[in-house]
């Protein structure tokens, strides 16, 4: 999907193919190369678990590879990231209040992979 991304953003969008190959953007492009053909080499060698960890490290380095090449806008060409960003006392608040909503949730979410990891077996 990435190669075929890659392939359309050259006659679709030519500005973000140009910033997706040139400089920062670039690195993050051949990495991904590189996690792509390791975790093929490991499909191949029956060695699953490393598979699955380079097709990780390959979606992250995607996701990465593409925020570095739209930086610094979010939405090509009017919206930048610093036009987006909500004001100061929203952001203010969800610092804030972020710490006291992963205390309520967290041990919720710990009981509830708890309930279910545990298989119930008749005896």
């Amino acid at each position: 999907m990435a190669a075929i991304v890659l392939v359309l953003s050259r006659f679709e969008a030519a500005w973000f193919f140009q910033k997706l190959l040139s400089g920062r953007s670039l690195a993050v492009v051949i990495l991904g190369l590189c996690c792509f053909a390791a975790s093929a080499w490991a499909v191949f060698t029956r060695r699953y678990f490393i598979s699955r960890l380079f097709a990780g490290a390959e979606i992250g380095l995607v996701i990465l590879g593409w925020g570095l090449a739209q930086h610094p806008l979010l939405v090509y060409p009017d919206i930048s990231l610093a036009s987006a960003a909500a004001p100061e006392a929203t952001l203010r608040f969800l610092v804030i209040s972020l710490p006291f909503g992963a205390a309520l949730i967290l041990p919720s979410l710990w009981l509830l992979l708890q309930v279910f990891k545990h298989s119930t077996s008749p005896e």
